[in-house]
């Protein structure tokens, strides 16, 4: 790019947070790298999120609306296609990036971009403080760091460029949990990722409704989805490896555990066995314990049926 100058977008999907997400809007515009462009995508809000944004912010940022409600993916995925940036970031509507955080990233592709730099966010259950003790700005993360501990990064975290992006497919839409674990496995797999060294903002979760965690029913739909779009990525299933079978096995104790606390016990039982026979149980004596204990509470959950 002319003068070298390296033009980022940062992309925020909403939806129905008109309050909250100025605040990350808010701590874009507050950045002190001065190259940054603000793109917010409105996933069909029902609580005037689009127009008050529109009034408020006018040119400062801007604002696309989508076809349909189609979730968080389809909204990074629109934004990055229309962001006219080199590299793109992404902000969920409820959190917020601190002042430098932008400039602390950049700073380590001055010389190279052909990398990912990230950085840790402060999240409610504190686990970032174990983490920044471990790593020290421009070192690598590896895939079975990434793999072992998640917090190290997240949708918020990263910088990418747009044709990298692109390149891997950016978001699978059909995700709406892991989804951010999936993208950041296949940007793994074609670029080192960087740390920064830096605390660079708040997971502040709002949660409206169900919490996505206890969605059992999600959960138990895309446990199949986001493995089997592991597998079709040759290139991502060559640098796993063997690791590959550690992370099936952690999604299929998370199917195993949303079955059995949907009371789906003999789908559960079907499910263990298979899992059993194929060596993908973590946790293989806890899940054996509430095999033997799902007779017994399926007999009760008939005994309580009209």
């Amino acid at each position: 790019m002319s003068n070298n100058v390296k033009k980022l977008a940062i992309i925020i999907p909403t939806y129905n947070r008109k309050l909250t997400v100025k605040k990350a809007i808010d701590s874009v515009l507050n950045q002190t790298y001065p190259h940054i462009k603000c793109i917010v995508v409105d996933d069909c809000s029902e609580d005037d999120t689009y127009e008050e944004l529109s009034s408020s912010y006018q040119e400062k940022i801007t604002i696309f609306r989508m076809d349909k409600n189609s979730g968080q993916s389809a909204c990074r995925n629109l934004g990055a296609k229309k962001a006219e940036t080199e590299f793109i970031s992404f902000l969920d509507s409820d959190d917020f990036i601190y002042e430098n955080a932008v400039s602390s990233r950049m700073d380590l592709i001055k010389n190279s971009d052909s990398l990912i730099p990230f950085g840790l966010f402060k999240t409610p259950s504190n686990r970032w403080e174990k983490l920044i003790k471990q790593k020290k700005k421009g070192e690598k993360l590896s895939l079975d760091e990434y793999i072992k501990n998640r917090s190290w990064c997240n949708n918020n975290s990263f910088i990418v460029k747009k044709d990298d992006f692109l390149k891997v497919g950016g978001y699978n839409i059909n995700l709406r949990d892991k989804e951010d674990v999936e993208l950041i496995l296949k940007l793994m797999a074609i670029q080192d990722f960087i740390f920064c060294g830096e605390l660079i903002g708040e997971v502040t979760t709002v949660c409206s409704g169900t919490r996505q965690r206890e969605r059992y029913d999600l959960i138990i739909a895309q446990g199949n989805e986001f493995a089997e779009s592991i597998k079709k990525n040759n290139l991502l299933m060559e640098k796993l490896g063997e690791t590959f079978n550690s992370l099936l096995a952690e999604e299929c104790d998370g199917i195993l555990r949303a079955l059995y606390r949907s009371n789906m016990y003999e789908e559960f039982r079907k499910k263990y066995l298979f899992f059993l026979k194929s060596n993908l149980i973590k946790d293989k004596k806890a899940f054996f314990k509430r095999f033997l204990l799902s007779y017994v509470l399926q007999l009760i959950k008939t005994r309580h049926s009209p």
